[in-house]
């Protein structure tokens, strides 16, 4: 299995899209040596990646990533500031929250839904303190050439802002370093673990990737550890910012 990662520009900013190779099984998993492990060991201690908690705020800047219960299935989602589109930037405080994932995550087309969304997701954090939202409206969704969609929450960034949920930064810049992938996989681990997990990864060559009946342009290696839920997750570049979309 591999992942796969392609430069686009779209809605005003630019933006790197990974996929899986294959749809028949949707988790990529890696040893902490970079090896390829069998999908049985997706429960195991033997995956190279972190289940985390947010003891003493130790993992607070990634209360922005969450769980979106779509259209389809369970994927990770992440706040995003606004796209400004070359506007100046502005308070954002009474604007509505916008999310970005996979299109797949929302039916792959434009269909307003009343999903769920829930951030602040770790392990050690009860589910009274969980953040939930809603989709209000689905801005844009597309599987053609590219697998994503952003959607606008009924909460405002200041409402999620004072639960310390703040919007991540789109890079301008391609990745060409390590990367760090958060994401929720769900498939093939304990519902008690079901938590956000984190793993990190060096960008690798570039590829074309063909799945199924959808073909992903400008592909790139990597081999951050996902899984089935980890749709829509976000890779994060050493800025902190959203170098890269998982599919």
């Amino acid at each position: 299995i591999k992942l796969m990662i392609a430069s686009i520009s779209l809605i005003c900013f630019n933006l790197l899209l990974f996929g899986s190779e294959t749809t028949k099984n949707p988790r990529a998993i890696y040893g902490g040596k970079g090896e390829v492990l069998d999908e049985t060991e997706i429960g195991t201690d033997a995956v190279d990646w972190e289940l985390l908690s947010n003891k003493n705020g130790l993992n607070d800047q990634w209360k922005s990533v969450g769980q979106l219960s779509g259209k389809r299935a369970l994927c990770t989602t992440t706040l995003i500031f606004p796209p400004q589109c070359g506007k100046s930037e502005k308070d954002i405080s009474q604007q509505k929250a916008q999310i970005l994932t996979n299109g797949h995550c929302t039916g792959g087309y434009s269909d307003d839904g009343n999903w769920p969304v829930k951030f602040n997701y770790f392990k050690d954090v009860k589910e009274s303190s969980q953040i939930t939202t809603h989709v209000k409206k689905l801005n844009y969704s597309t599987m053609k050439r590219f697998d994503i969609a952003i959607a606008t929450l009924d909460l405002t960034y200041g409402e999620l802002a004072q639960r310390g949920v703040h919007p991540r930064k789109i890079s301008q810049q391609p990745a060409t370093s390590e990367l760090t992938s958060i994401s929720i996989p769900t498939n093939g681990i304990e519902r008690s673990d079901q938590f956000i997990r984190k793993s990190t990864c060096p960008t690798g060559g570039s590829a074309s990737l063909m799945e199924g009946t959808y073909v992903w342009p400008e592909a790139f290696s990597i081999h951050c550890s996902v899984g089935k839920g980890s749709s829509g997750s976000s890779l994060f570049n050493d800025k902190g910012e959203i170098a890269g979309l998982v599919n």
